[in-house]
C-alpha cells in the first residue's frame, strides 16, 4: 500500500469535511441571525402598536419557548360525596371556613381534594366570594382541571373537575408570547386603554360532557378593559390562533 498517496488522501478529506461543517455552521448561524433580526423587529412593532393604543402591561412578556406535548385528558371519578354535575363534580358544605380566609379554606380542601399540594391558586380573577385553583402538570396550569369553590345560598359548594393525563410522546416548540399578544391587538380583540395583568402558558381544551379531551398548550392573556371587566383569551401556542374566549 501506498502510505504517502493513503495519507494525502485522508488529508484531503479531513479538509473537505471541515469545510463542509463550516458552511454549514455559517449558514446556521446567518439563519439564527436572521431569526434573531426578525424577532426583536416583531416586538418593536408591538411595543410602538401598545404605545399607540396605551395598553398597559402589569408583568413581562414571557420569554419562554419550551418544547412540550399534546395532553389526553380523562376525567376522574373522585371518593365518595361528590355528585356529577355538567362535566365536573360537586360537593357541598353547610358548615365552612371564610372563602375570603384562604388559609382555612385551603386546609379544608387539601382534605376533600386529592393532590391538592400541586393545585395552583388564580391570583388575577380573584372575586368575592370565589376562589379559583388550577391542577397542574410539570408546573403548566391545565385551565380545564380545577377546583372552583364559592358560597351559594349560604353553603359553601366545591366544584372540582379530576383530571387524569397522557403526554403524547412528540413535541414540539411553542410560538413566542409576543406573537400570541401582537394577534390579539391586531385582532383588535384587545381595546385601546386596556390593561393585561397576565399572559401565562398553560394548556387548555374544548370543555364539554364526555370523559376525555384533548389539551394544546396555549397561552393565557387576562385582558381589562376600561371598565376593568376581565376577559380571558385562549391563544394557541402552536398556531398563534386565538382558540376561545371565557
Amino acid at each position: 500500500m501506498d502510505w504517502n498517496r493513503a495519507k494525502t488522501v485522508l488529508i484531503l478529506a479531513f479538509l473537505c469535511l471541515n469545510a463542509f461543517l463550516t458552511v454549514q455552521l455559517l449558514e446556521i448561524q446567518q439563519e439564527r441571525s436572521e431569526s434573531l433580526n426578525v424577532a426583536q423587529s416583531t416586538m418593536n412593532d408591538l411595543k410602538q402598536l401598545m404605545a399607540n393604543k396605551k395598553i398597559q402591561l402589569r408583568r413581562s412578556i414571557p420569554e419562554e419557548q419550551p418544547t412540550i406535548p399534546l395532553l389526553e385528558a380523562h376525567l376522574e371519578q373522585p371518593g365518595d360525596g361528590w355528585k356529577r354535575t355538567d362535566g365536573a363534580y360537586t360537593k357541598q358544605f353547610y358548615t365552612f371556613p371564610s372563602v375570603s380566609r384562604p388559609d382555612d379554606l385551603n386546609r379544608l380542601l387539601g382534605r376533600e381534594i386529592e393532590n391538592f399540594s400541586t393545585y395552583r391558586t388564580d391570583t388575577v380573577l380573584l372575586q368575592s366570594g370565589k376562589r379559583v385553583y388550577y391542577q397542574t402538570w410539570e408546573g403548566y396550569p391545565l385551565f380545564e382541571g380545577k377546583v372552583e369553590a364559592y358560597l351559594d345560598n349560604g353553603r359553601l359548594t366545591i366544584q372540582w373537575t379530576p383530571l387524569s393525563i397522557h403526554a403524547e410522546d412528540t413535541r414540539q416548540r411553542v410560538t413566542p408570547a409576543y406573537i400570541a399578544l401582537l394577534n390579539l391587538i391586531e385582532s383588535g380583540k384587545i381595546p385601546a386603554e386596556a390593561r393585561i395583568p397576565i399572559i401565562e402558558l398553560g394548556y387548555h381544551g374544548q370543555q364539554y360532557d364526555a370523559e376525555s379531551m384533548v389539551l394544546s398548550p396555549v397561552w393565557r392573556v387576562v385582558v381589562q378593559d376600561k371598565n376593568k371587566s376581565p376577559k380571558t383569551y385562549y391563544v394557541n401556542a402552536m398556531t398563534g390562533a386565538v382558540e376561545s374566549l371565557d
